[in-house]
């Protein structure tokens, strides 16, 4: 589960209660929220699919952001 799918899982356990749900409905409740890491839409698409890029700009190991001269 994406972290703001928990989110919004541990809001509506707090407002219902915990106590009064089945195991079996807190189960359907997490399969209906969306399991994605990206929050935006428009994030989806892109050169990095909205993911979270750590320890540098890298996309590929043999330099994909080289500029090539122009002939």
């Amino acid at each position: 589960m994406a972290f703001r799918s928990r989110e919004l899982f541990k809001k509506l356990i707090r407002k219902v209660g915990q106590d009064i749900l089945a195991l079996s409905v807190e189960e359907s409740l997490k399969k209906c929220l969306p399991d994605e890491k990206c929050m935006m839409g428009r994030a989806k698409r892109g050169l990095y699919a909205g993911l979270h890029i750590q320890f540098g700009n890298q996309v590929s190991e043999d330099g994909g952001n080289k500029s090539y001269p122009l002939l």
